[in-house]
Formats: C-alpha cells, sequence, structure tokens
C-alpha cells in the first residue's frame, strides 16, 4: 500500500469518527451532561488540552471538557462523565452524569452520533453529485475480450445492451446474474441497441476453468463459489448530471438501500461475512479510490460515514443501538433499570460477535489479497484482478465486490 493511500485512509478513519464522536458530545452538553474529554486518536496524549471549556451542571458544580490529539491515529472518543454504570448504582448520583438524565434523553445522546455520522456522509454525497454528477451503473458495453464468446458473436465497445433472453438489463450486475443463469442448451439472446439500430445477437457463454465466488440477483456474495458461465464482456457507467435537488434525493437513498442489504446480510449469516470488510479490504478499496482520483476518495468517504451510522444502530452491546435497546428496555419497565449482571452479559456478547467478525473477515481478506499465491493488492505484486474502479464502475455497496466483473 503507497503511502498517499495510508495517509487517506488514516485522515478519512479519524474525521469520520471525529464526527461521529462530535454528535455525542452536543448532545451530551445540550442536555447539560458533564463531557470531561474530547479525544481526536487514541494512545497517550501528545497535544494535550489544545482548547477547555468550562460549564456548570445542574447542581451548580464546575466541571470542564479538555480536547486534545493522541498518539495513535485510529479513531477518537467522547468521555461522558458517569457514562460506565457502577455495581452499587453511583452513577445515577454523579454531579452531571449520563445516569441522572431519564432513557430518552440518554436514547437522544446515543442518536446523536449515528445521525451525525448519516448526515456527513449525506452532505459529502450531495456536494460531489451536485458537483461531478452521478455516476451510475450502466448496461454499455467498455470492453470485449478476444477470443471470447462475445467477441466471436459480434458484440462491440459501445453497443448497449437492452435485455438477455427477454430480461431486462440495466447495469452488470443484471448482466451478470442472467448470464449465470444460463442452462447450457440454447444460446442467450443479447437484445443490443447499436447506431439507433436494435439487434438480436445469440451468445452461447463458456463455463470458466476456474471456480469463482457467486453473486445473487443483488450483487451481494452468496458465500458459495463454483465454475460459472461467462462471455468475456464488461460494462462502464453513465455519468448523469443530477443537480442540486436530483443530488439530495440521490444521496437520501443510499441509506435506504444499504440498511435492506444489511438486513439481508443480518438474516443470512453466510452473505454477512462474504459482503463485509475488515481493515486489509479498507485499505485495498482506498488505494484503488485514491488511484482512481478524489472525487472516488469523496464518494467512498460519504458512503463509509452512512454505514458507519447505520451500523452503530445495530442492537449489539457495545454499540451505540445496543444501549439504546437496553435505554427502550427501561422506558417499557417504567424507569426500572436492568441488572448490571444482565447488562454486562448483554456488553460481553455483542463484543465477542463483533471480534470474531472483525477477526474473521480480515482472515479473508488476508488470504484475498496478501497471502502469497494470491492478488496481493496492498503492495502491488502477483496479477492484479479486474475491480470496479479499473472499469470506472460506481463504488457503490451493490457493485463494490470482488466478483463484480466476471462475467
Amino acid at each position: 500500500m503507497n503511502l498517499l493511500a495510508g495517509i487517506v485512509l488514516v485522515l478519512m478513519f479519524c474525521i469520520l469518527v471525529s464526527v461521529h464522536e462530535l454528535g455525542h458530545y452536543l448532545a451530551a452538553r445540550f442536555f447539560n451532561m458533564g463531557v470531561s474529554e474530547f479525544s481526536i486518536g487514541m494512545g497517550r496524549p501528545i497535544l494535550k488540552t489544545f482548547g477547555r471549556r468550562r460549564y456548570k451542571t445542574d447542581d451548580g458544580e464546575e466541571q470542564e471538557t479538555l480536547f486534545n490529539v493522541r498518539a495513535w491515529p485510529i479513531g477518537g472518543f467522547v468521555k461522558i462523565v458517569g457514562m460506565e454504570p457502577d455495581d452499587d448504582g453511583n452513577e445515577v448520583q454523579t454531579s452531571g452524569g449520563f445516569y441522572t438524565k431519564g432513557p430518552w434523553q440518554r436514547i437522544v445522546v446515543l442518536l446523536a452520533g449515528p445521525i451525525f455520522s448519516l448526515l456527513f456522509g449525506w452532505v459529502v454525497l450531495v456536494a460531489l453529485y451536485t458537483t461531478n454528477g452521478d455516476l451510475v451503473p450502466s448496461n454499455k458495453v467498455s470492453e470485449v475480450v478476444k477470443g471470447e464468446p462475445a467477441a466471436a458473436a459480434g458484440l462491440k465497445v459501445d453497443d448497449r445492451v437492452l435485455s438477455i433472453n427477454g430480461h431486462k438489463v440495466e447495469s452488470k450486475l443484471d448482466a451478470i446474474y442472467r448470464i449465470r443463469q444460463f442452462d447450457g442448451t440454447r444460446p442467450l439472446d443479447f437484445e443490443v441497441s447499436r447506431d439507433k439500430s436494435v439487434l438480436h445477437i445469440p451468445i452461447t457463454p463458456k463455463l470458466s476453468d476456474e471456480e469463482s465466488p457467486s453473486l445473487d440477483q443483488d450483487g451481494l456474495l452468496t458465500g458459495d463459489t463454483k465454475k460459472q458461465y461467462l462471455v468475456g464482456v464488461n460494462f462502464g457507467v453513465d455519468r448523469v448530471n443530477v443537480g442540486l435537488i436530483g443530488a439530495m434525493k440521490q444521496a437520501a437513498e443510499l441509506p435506504i438501500q444499504q440498511v435492506s442489504m444489511m438486513v439481508k446480510k443480518f438474516t443470512q449469516p453466510k452473505v454477512l461475512v462474504n459482503n463485509s470488510t475488515g481493515v486489509v479490504g479498507m485499505a485495498v478499496i482506498t488505494k484503488e479510490a485514491v488511484q482512481s482520483g478524489f472525487s472516488t476518495v469523496f464518494e467512498i468517504t460519504g458512503l463509509i460515514s452512512i454505514s458507519l451510522g447505520i451500523f452503530n444502530l445495530l442492537p449489539i452491546g457495545p454499540l451505540d443501538g445496543g444501549q439504546i435497546f437496553l435505554a427502550l428496555i427501561e422506558v417499557v419497565r417504567r424507569g426500572k433499570r436492568i441488572s448490571m449482571q444482565a447488562q454486562m452479559k448483554f456488553f460481553l456478547a455483542g463484543l465477542a460477535l463483533i471480534i470474531s467478525l472483525f477477526l474473521f473477515r480480515n482472515y479473508k481478506d488476508l488470504v484475498q489479497y496478501v497471502i502469497p499465491g494470491k492478488e496481493n493488492l496492498i503492495v502491488g505484486t502477483g496479477k492484479k484482478p479486474t475491480t470496479t474502479a479499473d472499469n470506472d464502475a460506481p463504488n457503490t455497496p451493490a457493485t463494490n465486490t470482488p466478483d463484480a466483473t466476471n462475467k
């Protein structure tokens, strides 16, 4: 991984986490909760107290927030007073403490972080789409591989594939799915637009020599690998000028799409594991984004910020969503909190789930990108596989998969 990509990855991560924590900080101070520290980075402080903000809590006690920068640029945190429960319940007596406030106020503070992440991602994408337009997956052929079935059948670059066997094709994902459904009998009927004419080109896909990951109709990895049919063609993207209103609408639709995909991932564990990514995968994506241009970096920043906001709303122990879940239970129980023992079990179970997914996903990334014998995108050795960035494809959750161009 080159130095520029490494710097971009670190800065992007710090900015996204800091924006998220800023939401928690502002909401906590709005409800007059004490915030003892706002740190950018982790580890020991290297730039101590570059800022102080003094204030008084509800009972008149004076406190202050210290703002500092820490040694390791891997995120940041906000330390809200009294947020860690005690076995004896003394946190409810802490001056300006988190648990001195009602459950609804605590829920708002917990929600503020994910909301800031969502809003930040939305603003970044709106600015990008307004300035550069939106890159949308296209049915326009960008490459025809010599010697493969598509070339032999007469398909040409700039042809637009309207349908395959009568099924509408709007992007490469549609084409991948239909080509891989080939039953090995009759050729596929490619309806193609060329020079204002519509042609029907029969193409007989061939079975790949090696196994590759399977995709479902939404472009998500199923977790299965097998030999699959391909025709030797690739598709590009179309740049669409959407204007400010269109950009706002387009950016607002992304969280809905991501929630839909996330629900599918969590209801199918195999899909979840194969469609998430770890630190290594993030490094690969960032490197490709830097190579493609900084507009792609901004797009990825916006998409990851939205993903961060949504992910933190999941009702899993250490996440904001897990704490919101406990606060909602408290509301249902009319102010009666769950026992410390039950809370600890809930948090430990969630922590174990997150760590397990993190370790397994990073292992999968290492196998895919780093271990000798595999394509190594980090140090640039080995044969670099075709990626969405190489084909000018938009880096969206649906298309940014390791197999999205294998057609």
